[in-house]
């Protein structure tokens, strides 16, 4: 599949004419990205727009206490940057779990396209809008939890993410340290919480890999509904709901 027919039936590319579409699938720049590989950091300015076409993007973000924390993982089909002037600053750290596909979309392209057609800036805008009050709403949320909550929500996310139901392990390897980041908690913290659900026979470990014993005690855990969480249905109840 061309970029160009990728976008012909996603949001918020839906307003553009075939000519826009056209022009705008020949103006990104395609980019594949190795398991952990840096698309860009927190801070940095760019004059792209990055549109995930094939894996996932992580974004994370700096945490008051000095760690980092994952915000949200990106599927194909979602925008990582929503920002519309050129030069913009990154306000998140992106990388690739497993590899990814990106298409790199200059900002003065699509500003240039907004202003010819007002309905592809009000789509745009639209979407963005929807992103902005979901990661208000994580941040906060992130902010005020406790490590184990978090820590619960992100081995439930990434199983849904890279695992399958009929196997119970999260197909992609962690470590303590690295999920220590992603919760932006210390590995101390995160081996007792582990150590602690291993015993409670909620999970089970090797080598970096995880396995799902009880999903609907790590939910209650998270503070989501087993029900929502395994069929992606609740908004409020699972991070899914945006794919």
């Amino acid at each position: 599949m061309t970029l160009d027919e990728y976008l012909s039936n996603r949001q918020p590319f839906l307003p553009l004419s075939n000519h826009q579409r056209a022009e705008l699938a020949a103006s990104c720049v395609r980019k594949t990205l190795k398991d952990k590989e840096v698309l860009f950091r927190e801070g940095t300015p760019s004059n792209w727009m990055y549109l995930v076409t094939d894996g996932v993007i992580r974004l994370d973000v700096s945490h008051p206490n000095g760690t980092r924390f994952m915000l949200t993982p990106l599927k194909a089909g979602m925008m990582t940057d929503g920002e519309i002037a050129e030069n913009s600053i990154h306000p998140v750290t992106a990388t690739a779990m497993k590899g990814a596909v990106i298409y790199l979309m200059p900002r003065p392209k699509m500003k240039a396209l907004m202003r010819e057609n007002p309905a592809f800036l009000e789509s745009f805008l639209s979407l963005r809008d929807t992103s902005m009050r979901y990661i208000s709403r994580v941040l906060s949320s992130t902010v005020s939890v406790t490590p184990d909550v978090r820590l619960a929500k992100i081995i439930l996310t990434f199983y849904k993410i890279f695992g399958d139901m009929e196997n119970p392990y999260i197909g992609y390897e962690f470590s303590q340290a690295s999920l220590a980041d992603t919760v932006a908690c210390t590995r101390q913290s995160v081996a007792k919480i582990l150590k602690n659900w291993r015993e409670e026979n909620l999970i089970d470990m090797r080598y970096k890999s995880i396995e799902i014993i009880s999903p609907g005690k790590l939910c209650h855990i998270a503070g989501w509904n087993y029900e929502n969480w395994f069929t992606g249905n609740g908004k409020a109840d699972s991070w899914f709901s945006r794919f």
